[in-house]
This record gives structure tokens, C-alpha cells and sequence, in this order.
């Protein structure tokens, strides 16, 4: 029996590839991606709760969450105040199951995020469309990285997902953590179990990804290019070295 699902992911995670990929095999309705944010679909209540108006929020939400929807929510973009509503009417929802994506990779994820704030290329299909090609060729260039902006955010995100894993072990929800670098990198029988995984998690049958076209190309080819201008952002190596000590320090992997 298939389970409506609920995916906790940070920006540049792969989060969009794979809610899509499961969210066509589900009979549960989805709502557009990160529908939380903004001027999206669900904006409203996330007004709401910064209006301080928690009441009318947390009714909209309830309206939301009786349909069972499927969602996908990038958590680092919204106020705690928000999260920690959303966890609470969630863990009531037994059904639910929790898929918490993140990347083993935080220093890639940082680069990625913050080259796309850049260039302004979000997705991967504006990637293959040539929205890297005025970078590649030198028609323009790349600034430097705001280094401690990223710091600032990986100890963010950081915070955030140790909050959100003790919070739904106190609250006792169903929930599986699934790194990008399972998905998407790698030998294509791994990354085809590893997605089985996931489909087995939320209750879906297993597809075989290596002969899906479709899905192989969404998910198992999910890379969006970045990388290739890594090397074009005048500043990249020093980034890296702050990051790489930063993410060393925080993981007690030496003293500092």
C-alpha cells in the first residue's frame, strides 16, 4: 500500500528530480514544488505564521494536510516558528512518511547553490538550454564567492537538520534519510538499488530504472553541469579551503 509522503530537503539537493520521479508513480495528489515559499501555491500560510497570525496559519495548514498531499519543502528557506508547526501537525499524520534528503557533499552543495545565485540557473533544463554557455566562453564572468555568507549558511543548514532528526525521533515519525550522492553519483545498478530504496520506503512498486528512459534520465543523469565553472570563480580555491576547514572543525574531525 502506497503512503502520501513528505520530502525535508535543502536547496541544490536534488530534491525537484526525484519528488518529481515519485510523485508520477503515487496516487496521492502533489503540490507544485517547495509550495511553501513565497509567492507559491501555500504562500499565504507561511505569511501568516510571520504575521504572527499562528491560528489562521495552522487551520490553512490543517485544510492542507487532510487531502494528504505530497510536498517537497526546502526547511532552510522558512522560519523555525513555521517548521516546527508543520513537524507537529505532521506527526500526528501516522501515515506520512518522511524522506529527509541532504548531501554528504555540503561543500559541493554550497558551491552549487551559490553559483546558481550567480548565474541564475536553477534548473536543469535552463542548464542544458545553455544557460552556462556566457559563462563557458568568457562573454561574462564569474564573481568571487561570498565565503562567509556560505559558511554562515552551511552552519544554518547545519543546525536546522540536527534540530529536524531529534525533533521527529522525540515525535517518533517514519522517517529515512537518502544522500544525493546515492542518487546521483556513481555505478548505475547502485544508484538504481538506492532509488528502489526509497520507492520500497513510501510504499511504491520497484522500477526498473535502468531500462525507464524517462526515469533514468530524471533521476540517474540528474547532474545539472555546474561544476564546469567551479574553476572559473576567481576565488574558488580559497573558498573551498574555508569551507573544507569550517566543515572539518564542526565535524570534530580536528581541533580549532
Amino acid at each position: 500500500m502506497s503512503n502520501p509522503f513528505f520530502i525535508w530537503t535543502f536547496q541544490r539537493t536534488g530534491g525537484t528530480s526525484l519528488a518529481t520521479a515519485l510523485f508520477d508513480e503515487s496516487k496521492f495528489q502533489a503540490i507544485d514544488h517547495e509550495p511553501f515559499n513565497g509567492e507559491r501555491s501555500l504562500g499565504e500560510i507561511t505569511k501568516n505564521f510571520r504575521r504572527k497570525n499562528v491560528e489562521q496559519a495552522g487551520k490553512m495548514l490543517d485544510r492542507v494536510l487532510e487531502k494528504r498531499p505530497l510536498i517537497k519543502h526546502c526547511f532552510e528557506l522558512h522560519d523555525f516558528s513555521f517548521n516546527n508547526e508543520l513537524v507537529l501537525k505532521l506527526s500526528h499524520l501516522r501515515d506520512y512518511r518522511h524522506i529527509v534528503l541532504v548531501r554528504k557533499d555540503e561543500v559541493s552543495r554550497l558551491f552549487s547553490l551559490f553559483l546558481a545565485k550567480q548565474t541564475d540557473v536553477w534548473g536543469k533544463g535552463k542548464a542544458k538550454s545553455g544557460g552556462y554557455e556566457k559563462f563557458a566562453s568568457g562573454q561574462q564572468t564569474l564573481n568571487d564567492f561570498p565565503v562567509d555568507q556560505m559558511i554562515k549558511h552551511g552552519a544554518h543548514c547545519a543546525m536546522y537538520l540536527d534540530w529536524l532528526l531529534k525533533k521527529m525521533q522525540s515525535e517518533s515519525m517514519n522517517y529515512k534519510i537518502v544522500y544525493f550522492e546515492d542518487l546521483y553519483v556513481g555505478d548505475m545498478s547502485e544508484k538504481s538499488r538506492k532509488v528502489n530504496s526509497v520507492f520500497d520506503f513510501v510504499g511504491l512498486s520497484n522500477v526498473d530504472l535502468e531500462n525507464d528512459t524517462v526515469l533514468s534520465e530524471r533521476i540517474l543523469k540528474g547532474s545539472q553541469g555546474s561544476s564546469s565553472l567551479y574553476d572559473l570563480v576567481p576565488n574558488a580555491q580559497e573558498a573551498r579551503e574555508a569551507l573544507d576547514d569550517f566543515f572539518s572543525c564542526t565535524r570534530g574531525n580536528r581541533s580549532c
